[in-house]
């Protein structure tokens, strides 16, 4: 494929939930700076710039990497420096704000620096006291409360309310001496200080249940995961109780998944959480019901197609949330285009990948039915349709080729659900973009103020080469 090919946004979205896992992926596709000069508003809390621009600032980054909005700011001090940020906390014009407590010492990702070499990693003193987080509410809510997508459903902030502004500190190991923090009484406080100034090891409460009948699921296999080096690890295991209990204490700082299975329910993964000293976190786990849902893949003639891969796109347990397993499930069509798939009772949007064909998900499905036996699900149709080549030559005003020039694809109307892809003009003036699928797209070039080609209508397998005078 010649083209720089971006699928469309929950694509996207579903690459930004991977890195979320891993720091180093995260850090390569966020943006922010380093040192105190002032930030402008970004639709924030009034009130929230005299804590985003105090002088103990080290640096801020704007996250998560596919959609933004999310801003962390970093800072360096001791109790007198924390006890002003917290009385402006206080006064920032919103229904509530928080301070979280954590073990300490603290390095935040965004104050290492590569080498030139990029081998290897220097730090400019990567220690922080505290950070201060606040959202834009418009990304927010685009990423996790659009009606029209699913994308983020496993993400604890999904359909819920706008994040309140917060103070996150870490004790030990710091500047900060806690007997000397002042707590304005709006502030709320999450965690126990006395806890994480002892230094207890972090601990994990889990309780899983069937998500259905909400009865506790007892004899359920918990492996605990954490993160290393290499990648990743099991860091122990243990059997629920009759009641769904398991218990991990005496763990080590860092970070966390769990991996819950049963039998005749589907294998579920809770995703990665950080744990410090002095935490004590209780979790759950509702479990669903392991079903199936078959179906055939078909082209715009209605003849099968073997060989393509069918994989979920999104899974949902029966509460309409997201439900992570740890191996996502695929499988590849027959001769006669059919597939089978076992996935957790509830909803799902499937997805198929073929050579030459396009298709980006289906509506919501069901899996399974409402009673205790699970009934298969009926069979469901996947339609695919050829892709093509759309050719973009670039000329300037004086109608000579323009060489480097990026060239965007984009779909006209509402984009969710669809796709586009980009490419960049060679020496004469030309730029390639393949694998499109039918649809009405924009030509853009993404500049400020945006410049726009034409629009163009793709028709099944029909190639396309227009031109464009930037």
């Amino acid at each position: 494929m010649t083209s720089d090919t971006r699928f469309c946004l929950a694509l996207r979205a579903t690459l930004f939930l991977i890195a979320l896992s891993v720091a180093t992926a995260v850090q390569a596709l966020i943006t922010g700076d380093h040192g105190n000069k002032p930030v402008p508003s970004r639709d924030w809390p009034e009130g929230t710039l005299a804590i985003a621009n105090h002088k103990s600032r080290l640096g801020w980054w704007e996250g998560p990497p596919f959609g933004g909005g999310h801003y962390t700011f970093l800072f360096r001090g001791d109790a007198k420096a924390l006890n002003e940020a917290l009385t402006l906390l206080a006064k920032i014009n919103w229904p509530a704000v928080e301070l979280h407590v954590h073990g300490g010492p603290h390095e935040d990702f965004w104050l290492v620096e590569r080498g030139p070499d990029k081998q290897g990693e220097k730090k400019r003193d990567a220690r922080i006291d505290w950070s201060f987080t606040v959202w834009t509410p418009r990304n927010f809510y685009h990423l996790h409360n659009d009606p029209r997508s699913l994308f983020s459903s496993d993400r604890p902030e999904f359909r819920q309310p706008l994040p309140p502004p917060r103070i996150d500190v870490y004790l030990g190991g710091g500047l900060i001496d806690w007997k000397n923090v002042k707590v304005p009484d709006k502030v709320r406080i999450v965690g126990n200080p006395a806890d994480v100034l002892k230094g207890e090891p972090p601990r994990i409460r889990l309780t899983v249940y069937d998500m259905q009948t909400s009865k506790p699921i007892a004899d359920a296999k918990v492996t605990l995961i954490t993160s290393a080096k290499d990648g990743q690890q099991d860091a122990g295991e243990a059997t629920t109780d009759e009641r769904g209990g398991a218990l991990f204490d005496k763990l080590a700082p860092g970070h966390y998944n769990l991996h819950v299975e049963a039998d005749g329910y589907a294998t579920r993964s809770l995703g990665w959480e950080q744990f410090g000293k002095g935490d004590d976190k209780p979790l759950t786990a509702a479990l669903s019901r392991a079903a199936k849902i078959s179906g055939r893949v078909l082209d715009s003639n209605d003849e099968p197609i073997p060989k393509a891969a069918v994989r979920p796109f999104v899974v949902l347990g029966r509460d309409g949330r997201g439900y992570t397993q740890p191996q996502r499930p695929e499988t590849r069509t027959d001769a006669k285009g059919r597939f089978e798939l076992e996935l957790p009772s509830g909803y799902v949007q499937l997805s198929a990948q073929a050579t030459g064909l396009y298709h980006s998900w289906t509506e919501v499905l069901p899996v399974g039915d409402r009673s205790p036996a699970i009934e298969p699900t009926a069979p469901v149709v996947i339609r695919m349709a050829r892709t093509t080549t759309v050719t973009v030559n670039v000329v300037n005003e004086a109608g000579k080729p323009v060489a480097g020039q990026p060239v965007y694809l984009e779909p006209t109307g509402n984009p969710i659900g669809k796709w586009s892809g980009s490419g960049t003009t060679d020496a004469q003036g030309r730029a390639t973009i393949d694998g499109v699928p039918p649809g009405d797209y924009q030509l853009t070039d993404r500049s400020y103020p945006k410049k726009n080609g034409p629009e163009i209508r793709v028709e099944e397998g029909q190639a396309i080469e227009t031109e464009v005078k930037w």
